[in-house]
């Protein structure tokens, strides 16, 4: 199912699960297998600030009760992770996108062109998506997913899934006019009508929007700070001095003799 062991982090989610169980008792995803006293979630986070646990529990009766069930009542409870019973499970819901093409194919071209665009036929599961693809289209009449080529009366959606939980049927449809109506169109109201699978008109094509990861903040680096170099001191030379030159004596030059 792509899911896992409800997480109950607030008293509405409590409320919308026992409203689920129709007071039932069910297993949650609350469990301390992996330390003892230590509660987490399925999904490896801590059990945080809300819990409902009923009076006396947890009290991990005989060692051995390491898994969490709601009660009838709503509160929980640690049992054995061994027993058997019912369980609630979370599947995360998927952001769909649709877009509506207006041009004719029929219906297994226009179901090709949904998968090479990397989507499918629309699927409609409520009646919100009906209003949506009505506005969509403006009216027009085109291509949904629904069919029943394999199995005649029993109509699936494009990725296999049932129809069961929501449809919108015209008055007197699906009537498989002609033996010859496997697929489903939307038409100008937002109501179904099944049609030949070779008429060509607009189609409309589904995506579903998986949500970017949230980044991890990319922090500024810290600067170095830049220390202006130390000069080295350029130390005035040591003059030499200069010795005031040594006179050499003048002699007084010997007068010769008369």
């Amino acid at each position: 199912l792509g899911g896992m062991l409800a997480s109950i982090d607030s008293s509405d989610v409590d409320s919308e699960v026992l409203d689920l169980t129709g007071g039932t008792t069910a297993w949650i995803g609350l469990n301390d297998e992996s330390t003892e006293g230590t509660y987490v979630w399925a999904d490896g986070t801590s059990v945080g600030g809300y819990t409902n646990w009923n009076t006396g529990e947890p009290n991990d009766y005989g060692d051995s009760e390491d898994c969490v069930e709601m009660t009838s009542s709503g509160g929980w409870n640690d049992n054995s992770c061994s027993n058997t019973q019912a369980s609630v499970c979370e599947i995360p819901t998927a952001d769909l996108r649709f877009r509506y093409y207006t041009g004719a194919l029929s219906r297994d071209d226009a179901e090709s062109a949904c998968e090479a665009a990397g989507g499918m036929l629309a699927s409609i599961t409520s009646a919100e998506i009906d209003e949506e693809i009505v506005e969509l289209t403006g009216g027009d009449s085109a291509w949904i997913g629904l069919n029943d080529e394999s199995t005649e009366g029993t109509y699936v959606w494009a990725d296999g899934t049932s129809s069961a939980d929501y449809t919108n049927w015209n008055t007197g449809e699906p009537n498989d006019w002609g033996d010859s109506e496997d697929c489903v169109e939307i038409t100008s109201g937002g109501g179904w009508n099944d049609n030949s699978c070779s008429n060509t008109q607009g189609y409309v094509c589904q995506w579903t929007v998986t949500a970017a990861p949230t980044k991890a903040p990319t922090m500024a680096p810290t600067s170095a700070q830049t220390e202006p170099p130390t000069k080295a001191p350029t130390m005035a030379p040591t003059k030499a001095p200069t010795e005031p030159p040594t006179k050499a004596p003048t002699k007084a030059p010997t007068k010769a003799p008369t």
